[in-house]
């Protein structure tokens, strides 16, 4: 029952980027400034500032500039930036917001001789088969994944035992089970959820939600990418469900459930005020 789904923040090149060329005016002992925007992650932050580092090093006359944005707001700050014709030079983009940029031809293919591979085959080859698919248009690569993110169930063996489960039997294996755990791992003042025992993670809808439908054996789009699918048996069944999920159903979760407990908080906190 595990939905492994990729979430790849892409990093792209701008068409006014140097992708490993160079032009008339430009020189290898010109100074150049390359701007990189890329969202938070202090995980991957260390590495980033090595990798800058050993480049500047390498090339004296270039110079790195980075800048770290929340990644809730990168798209909005992109959108911006390429409407005033300011975009950076390289930046990264979560995977479903990044074709709008190459289908408007923003940002120019990857240099594959500056990756180190003589042909794009070289390059796709080194990746987990489809992982390229989403930046590939008319034969050309125009991203590089920066992260790919393995979304899996974890299991909190304190809040089993403490609902009077046992983690390693009564795990849900079904989608359907899913529902009757969460339900005994639930808690609730009222009608507020202070213990969510699951939910989906909001707002990512396509990478959380999507393989539920294709378990089902649905899709979003047809083959030819033409056609959005709706009304068919396999969307049906998996909103009836999202459906039974939240408030008006089973009330075991929603995107509105994000500040639960601060408001069960807030009331039990005015309840002893007065």
């Amino acid at each position: 029952m595990k939905n492994l789904s990729l979430l790849v923040f892409m990093v792209l090149l701008a068409f006014n980027a140097f992708a490993g060329g160079e032009t008339e005016s430009n020189t290898a002992t010109d100074q150049i400034t390359l701007t990189i925007w890329t969202h938070e992650d202090p995980n991957r932050q260390e590495i980033e500032d090595r990798y800058i580092a050993e480049f500047e090093a390498a090339n004296p006359n270039i110079t790195i500039e980075k800048t770290i944005n929340a990644s809730g707001v990168m798209d909005e700050l992109l959108l911006t930036a390429f409407a005033a014709s300011e975009g950076p030079d390289i930046f990264n983009l979560q995977i479903e917001d990044a074709y709008t940029y190459i289908v408007n031809r923003r940002v120019a293919p990857v240099n594959i001789e500056a990756c180190g591979y003589s042909n794009n085959n070289e390059l796709v080859n080194t990746y987990v088969p489809g992982v390229l698919d989403a930046v590939t248009e008319n034969g050309e690569i125009y991203g590089l994944p920066l992260e790919i993110t393995n979304w899996c169930i974890y299991v909190n063996k304190q809040v089993f035992r403490d609902a009077g489960l046992n983690a390693d039997t009564d795990y849900p294996k079904t989608w359907e089970e899913m529902v009757e755990v969460a339900e005994m791992l639930t808690l609730r003042d009222g009608e507020i959820v202070t213990r969510r025992g699951y939910d989906f993670r909001y707002p990512y809808y396509l990478v959380a939600l999507i393989p539920m439908v294709e378990q089902l054996g649905g899709a979003l789009i047809s083959n030819d990418g033409k056609t959005a699918i709706v009304n068919d048996e396999a969307w049906l069944k998996f909103l009836t469900y999202m459906k039974e999920w939240g408030p008006n159903g089973n009330n075991l979760g929603s995107p509105t459930y994000k500040n639960a407990r601060k408001l069960f908080n807030l009331k039990r906190n005015k309840t002893r005020s007065i």
